[in-house]
């Protein structure tokens, strides 16, 4: 039983609960690529590389072999669960049923932990392997050489917008179908908040502002998050990424379930859990942008 519990008593005065300030579920989930998955592992892509062709330079010459990179890109489950408990003796002293706002709380706190997954897996190491290798992995660590925008002593600029842009494009994607998200910061949102080609009608035609929120820029999508990572205390990772670039794997989405316990008076009992996995897909459809923070 939660130890909280008896602050919702009558002798509250109030018919409602609310949820004390928390990110409400997940914010990430909806801009990733996913898949179900059963087993110990699973492959989310076969990744073909990129091959050159050669020159014809005889007539009636054997057909060259030439040897495609194939690789696979791994990604592993991990169970997250989350529980409670609600005395009859605590629902007959209160006003409200608090069984679906407390399952509410397990669920949000399983969606802030997915988000936790992806930004990890974003930046962190990966695992890959060559249908050869008889599926054992190698660990690929995030390439900070070529795919980082480093802090420069500033916050969130246009002009780190634009670097951004110029690492994805130098990857060869196709620009035109991607879709782009950064993950933010609150001090990186006010960042941009004080760039004026983002915020004036003069170079962003999308409205900038409504409802002090952030509109797309530059083919931007602007996430604002408090789940981001700092290397030091003064330098927060912003993250961008494309839609393909990141992958969550379920073998259990969120499940949910409300019990009476035998065992335990009859009390219900209240309890969430998942299985997932988080994996970067491929280098070069993530980038880590350094920013300041004062």
């Amino acid at each position: 039983m939660s130890d909280q519990v008896t602050f919702a008593h009558v002798l509250q005065f109030t018919t409602n609960v609310k949820h004390r300030l928390q990110q409400e579920g997940s914010k990430v989930r909806g801009l990733v690529s996913t898949g179900s998955h059963v087993g110990n592992g699973a492959v989310p892509v076969e990744q073909i590389g990129a091959v050159t062709a050669q020159e014809r330079t005889t007539r009636h010459g054997d057909t060259p072999i030439l040897d495609t990179p194939h690789s696979r890109r791994w990604v592993f489950p991990r169970d997250f669960e989350w529980g409670d408990m609600v005395d009859k003796q605590d629902l007959i002293r209160m006003l409200i049923d608090p069984k679906s706002p407390y399952t509410t709380a397990g669920v949000n706190a399983l969606g802030r932990q997915i988000d936790d997954l992806l930004i990890a897996a974003a930046i962190g190491t990966s695992q890959v392997g060559t249908p050869a290798g008889g599926g054992a992995t190698t660990p690929e660590t995030f390439d900070l050489t070529n795919f980082r925008v480093a802090v420069g002593a500033t916050g969130l600029t246009v002009a780190k917008l634009r670097t951004v842009w110029e690492k994805f494009a130098n990857t060869n994607m196709d620009m035109d179908r991607e879709e782009f998200y950064i993950l933010i910061g609150p001090q990186q949102a006010n960042n941009l908040f004080n760039e004026t080609q983002v915020v004036s009608f003069d170079f962003n035609n999308n409205k900038p502002l409504p409802n002090a929120k952030l509109t797309p820029f530059m083919g931007f999508n602007f996430i604002v998050t408090t789940r981001l990572p700092t290397q030091v205390a003064t330098i927060r990772n912003a993250i961008a990424f494309t839609r393909s670039g990141l992958y969550l794997g379920l073998w259990n989405d969120i499940e949910v379930k409300a019990d009476q316990r035998a065992d335990k008076g009859f009390n219900w009992q209240l309890y969430s859990r998942m299985t997932v996995g988080a994996t970067r897909l491929e280098q070069g459809r993530v980038i880590q942008i350094d920013c300041q923070e004062v």
